[in-house]
């Protein structure tokens, strides 16, 4: 049509009279709708869905001057796209739009309700990995400011005759008064090189002519028709009715520079620029590339938030640009998957190692490496190609001396156990006996006396054991069968006052009460042998203090529990008889450790073989002293020797047999010279079925 258009001739004539009425009104009318206010911005009032499934049906939507500064959740890219009039655009706003927000709006302070996840070194999100996402802070966004989007819109009113545009044809539409005073709309058009006139009258009557006189394919004939048509739209007081016209200016800025926004970073044109004192001034590189990241963690590594090559680390609640080693590590760990306790080779360089600890990356000890392919078996002893370790809680750590030596962990896993020593250099290596115990991490030499090594340690594993309990405080202890007798296999820990009445008799080593739970109870022979029954009929003192013999019966249970009783000298030989006679009874029923003596050639003493389970230790004794300060008692001979009561009374009334066990000697020793008033440990025999 506008090519036809340029051809026309007009001539100034034709439009004067009744029938030259314009009927401009109609685009005046339109014009003026289409400059009318739209104060809806939702999708809902433009027309357009607040998400789409993808950026195919995004494009299906037409983005122009209505829907400028609209924005649409594209589900499959997760991201807000926004309209600048002409086409979409990916919005800093990452938001999802909700059914009751539009996806066009914003936090007052102009920036998304939404903050991405800040960028960092680690190679992925969960646990397992060198380092945890950023944290997003929760007073700016996390995200660089975009500029805003201002659409300015300018108005104006033009009659209809001066809005008539000579080279667009649609323009000359008016309504002007006939020669009768009314109404009558005037519409052109253009057929070929013809002009035509239509004039639609008051009563709704048409009539169209044709001009041939103007050659509408020529430029002269359009500026005469054009000047004829305007000329009949003012004869006829055409610019009575006016047309409104619009233009929309898009302007993009960033929002004001205030207090809530300083240190907020913007971009601004190809440039970035930080909000300082009220102004929008120019940004280090530094300043935006971590904008948004939060240095939350010493040590912790990060890319740039713009430049992703860039590398910066977290030191002391600040950014700084990483060193080249710093880079280096951080290319050569990303993208590696961090277990705690677990080795890696370098991405970039596989000769280099990476320990993961806490969650992140760390260069690899020289005693890591060696370790790397070993099995981490708990409790367990693993060999590398320059070092022994123990894994530990998951890891290893470099084996000590002992543990190298033993071949054996002493961990959490082993506390408490005894391991031999084949190979006990240095010390009595004839016998092959339980040399060390895992206490605490340590392996302790228990061949020596040690109050504090448990009991449990130093009997005989190979025995199989019995057990009896005492009802009286449910204490329970180990027994053992030697011919035709049932022993105890440990000395008797005993003391109740309500049923033993000479308790202030008896007492642990040194006082301590722990001391009982590893030696037993030491008994004077007065506490030893005293019952509830017999304190009502003998005078157990009289018995200490004259040189009269105890009126007793041929079997005394005494302090050991029912069913068992104290032996009396006989049934001692009996023991020591089945054993192989008393001259080696004390090597075979000594226990293994604790019998040994350090000296300056490293070891003496006679640990003993403990073949049938008695497990004898050298708990030593006590007994009363005289001094400038008058009688006390002393606690001796622990580590080297220990006596035993027997119920057998010395003919002068003061004193009773003991048997002893001594570091130095295999035999055995029975004594009738130990006052009754020294204090003794107690065995107890089984009564007979």
């Amino acid at each position: 049509m506008r090519n036809s258009f340029q051809r026309v001739i007009a001539t100034q004539n034709l439009f004067q009279g009744k029938q030259s009425l314009t009927i401009f009104l109609l685009s005046a009318i339109f014009a003026l709708s289409a400059c009318g206010d739209d104060d809806s911005s939702s999708p809902k009032g433009t027309g357009l869905p607040a998400e789409v499934a993808d950026k195919a049906e995004l494009e299906t939507y037409e983005c122009s001057m209505d829907v400028i500064g609209e924005k649409v959740y594209v589900a499959d890219l997760e991201l807000n796209y926004e309209c600048d009039g002409e086409k979409w655009f990916k919005s800093y706003d990452r938001t999802k739009p909700s059914s009751t927000k539009s996806s066009g709006s914003k936090d007052t302070d102009g920036s998304s309700d939404s903050k991405a996840a800040d960028k960092d070194g680690s190679s992925s999100s969960d646990a397992t990995t060198s380092s945890s996402s950023a944290k997003s802070s929760s007073s700016r966004p996390t995200e660089i400011l975009e500029p805003e989007i201002t659409v300015n819109e300018t108005c104006t009113e033009v009659g209809a005759c001066d809005a008539m545009v000579k080279t667009d044809i649609s323009t000359w539409h008016f309504v002007r008064k006939d020669d009768f005073g009314d109404d009558a709309e005037y519409t052109y058009t253009v057929d070929g090189k013809d002009l035509i006139v239509t004039i639609k009258s008051a009563d709704g009557s048409t009539d169209s002519k044709t001009y041939s006189m103007y050659n509408m394919e020529s430029e002269a004939g359009v500026e005469m028709a054009f000047n004829a048509a305007k000329s009949t739209c003012k004869n006829g007081g055409g610019n009575d009715n006016k047309v409104k016209s619009c233009v929309k200016d898009t302007v993009k800025a960033l929002p004001e520079c205030n207090a809530s926004r300083e240190g907020f970073i913007g971009k601004k044109d190809s440039s970035y620029v930080i909000c300082r004192s009220g102004s929008w001034i120019k940004a280090s590189v530094l300043e935006y590339d971590t904008y948004g990241l939060e240095c939350f963690d010493d040590g912790r590594v990060v890319t740039g938030n713009v430049v992703d090559s860039n590398i910066y680390v977290c030191e002391k609640g600040a950014f700084r640009v990483a060193s080249e080693k710093e880079v280096e590590f951080y290319n050569d760990t990303y993208g590696l998957t961090c277990v705690d306790g677990r080795i890696v080779t370098g991405a970039v360089n596989p000769t280099n190692k990476y320990m993961c600890e806490s969650g992140r990356f760390r260069t690899a000890t020289e005693w890591e490496k060696d370790t790397e392919g070993l099995d981490c078996i708990e409790g367990e002893i693993a060999k590398g190609e320059k070092e022994t370790y123990v894994c530990e809680s998951g890891k290893f750590r470099i084996a000590n001396s002992m543990e190298k030596h033993l071949n054996k962990a002493c961990s959490a896993k082993n506390e408490g156990m005894a391991v031999i020593d084949s190979n006990p250099a240095g010390y009595y290596s004839q016998i092959t006996y339980y040399t060390h115990f895992c206490n605490e991490g340590t392996w302790r030499c228990i061949m020596f006396w040690e109050w504090d090594v448990p009991k449990e340690v130093r009997f005989n594993k190979e025995i199989d054991y019995g057990v009896m309990t005492d009802n009286r405080d449910n204490k329970v202890y180990k027994t053992v069968k030697i011919g035709s007798q049932v022993w105890m296999a440990e000395n008797l820990n005993y003391y109740d006052r309500a049923t033993m009445p000479l308790d202030e008799m008896s007492s642990c080593f040194n006082d301590e009460d722990e001391n009982c739970d590893v030696g037993g109870r030491l008994y004077n022979w007065t506490a030893a042998v005293d019952s509830v029954t017999l304190a009502k009929n003998i005078d157990f003192r009289e018995c200490e203090t004259s040189a009269i013999l105890c009126n007793l019966p041929s079997k005394i249970q005494g302090a050991c529990p029912n069913g068992w009783h104290l032996p009396d000298t006989l049934e001692w030989v009996t023991l020591f008889n089945a054993v192989g006679g008393i001259s080696t009874a004390g090597k075979v029923l000594k226990s293994l450790t604790g019998w040994g003596d350090k000296t300056a050639n490293g070891y003496s003493g006679l640990n003993g073989t403990d073949v049938y389970g008695f497990s004898v230790l050298p708990t030593g004794y006590v007994e009363q002293w005289g001094g400038s300060k008058g009688l006390y008692w002393k606690y001796e001979y622990e580590s080297t020797q220990v006596l035993f009561w027997s119920t057998t009374q010395y003919g002068n009334g003061v004193t009773a047999f003991t048997v002893g066990f001594h570091r130095n000697s295999d035999a055995v020793l029975i004594d009738n010279h130990v006052k009754m008033q020294v204090r003794l440990p107690v065995r107890c025999i089984k009564d007979s079925e």
